[in-house]
């Protein structure tokens, strides 16, 4: 089983580097409150497939993650600032559950804002520790799938057959949220523990 959990410290860089280069990008939205849907109408309700590179330029598809939980923490640049917050939450609710071992937890970089002529500067400014990668998204293939909202951290949880099970959006850290990402892991993890 792959281990993506330990790749996650990357998100609290990502989120500086992206604050300081997308800022200008960003479009203020006047809600404040996250957005929860438990299959969004519309949306794709499976894992797209998808090749996304990382800062490394090594490819990830969603092959590398089948037969286990994923959770996708992508955010733009106007809410990079609040990705650490999200990480630290979640990641406390996962350890909590004794999952940090059967699911998969990845960072996605939502750049499809980015300048062509930037991307080089943009790409060679997140970490260079090759465990703690995040997936570019250059091109919005998973913000325009699912419907990102802009200037929010967005939550989106698979499951091990690559069911979309929740997708959340928000700035500040929302308890409530977390609760419901805990209400679908549990099982799922429950599961796995007793196989």
């Amino acid at each position: 089983m792959r281990r993506a959990f330990t790749r996650y410290p990357l998100l609290l860089s990502t989120a500086v580097v992206l604050s300081m280069i997308l800022t200008a990008a960003s479009v203020p939205v006047a809600s404040a409150e996250p957005a929860v849907s438990d299959g969004p109408e519309g949306r794709p309700q499976r894992l797209v497939p998808f090749e996304i590179e990382d800062q490394f330029g090594k490819q990830h598809t969603y092959r590398d993650f089948v037969g286990q939980p994923l959770l996708i923490i992508a955010a733009d640049g106007g809410a990079s600032g609040h990705v650490a917050g999200w990480s630290g939450a979640l990641t406390e609710m996962i350890e909590r559950l004794g999952g940090r071992d059967q699911l998969a937890m990845v960072g996605l970089a939502d750049l499809r804002a980015v300048p062509a002529a930037f991307r080089g500067n943009v790409e060679r400014s997140f970490s260079r520790d090759p465990a703690a990668w995040t997936l570019l998204d250059w091109k919005g293939a998973f913000a325009n799938s699912y419907a990102f909202e802009k200037n929010h951290c967005n939550l989106l949880l698979f499951g091990p057959d690559g069911t979309l099970l929740m997708k959340a959006a928000g700035r500040e850290v929302d308890p409530d949220v977390v609760a419901r990402v805990e209400g679908h892991l549990e099982p799922l993890l429950g599961q796995a523990q007793s196989e």
